[in-house]
């Protein structure tokens, strides 16, 4: 974070800079302490679990202006039970080996982990009015 921090803090400015000029919204991620703990992630450590998926429709909610009755959902989850370090160093070698590696391997490789997967519909098609309530 040291090395970075500057140009970091420079990007976001440069963001909300063009979000006011625009009129658009900006959703602050970072200021969303709940998901600061690792129980609003997945185990890979990139997607959200639905809790933190929650946490942050509804910040992205109110950040668009609109009310939330009970902000409960800003509050931390109960404390979590600290893990033995011999589990938790086990815990952090085995995203290792089944996340960070892999996907080491791919940049390195000039791969991505969708080269494989294909479209559910492989053709565009039309599709009728969205039935929102």
């Amino acid at each position: 974070v040291g090395l970075t921090a500057g140009r970091a803090a420079m990007y976001i400015a440069n963001l909300y800079t063009i979000a006011a000029r625009h009129d658009a919204y900006i959703l602050n991620q970072w200021g969303l302490d709940s998901l600061k703990d690792w129980r609003m992630w997945a185990e890979d450590r990139i997607h959200m679990t639905t809790e933190g998926h929650e946490r942050v429709a509804l910040a992205a909610y109110l950040a668009l202006g609109h009310h939330v009755e009970e902000e409960a959902w800003r509050a931390p989850l109960p404390p979590a039970e600290p893990l033995p370090r011999v589990e938790s160093v086990r815990g952090h070698a085995r995203w290792a080996k089944e996340h960070a590696g892999p996907w080491v391997q791919r940049r390195l490789t000039g791969r991505s982990s969708g080269d494989t997967v294909t479209a559910k519909i492989g053709e565009p098609a039309p599709f009728g009015p969205l039935d929102l309530p």
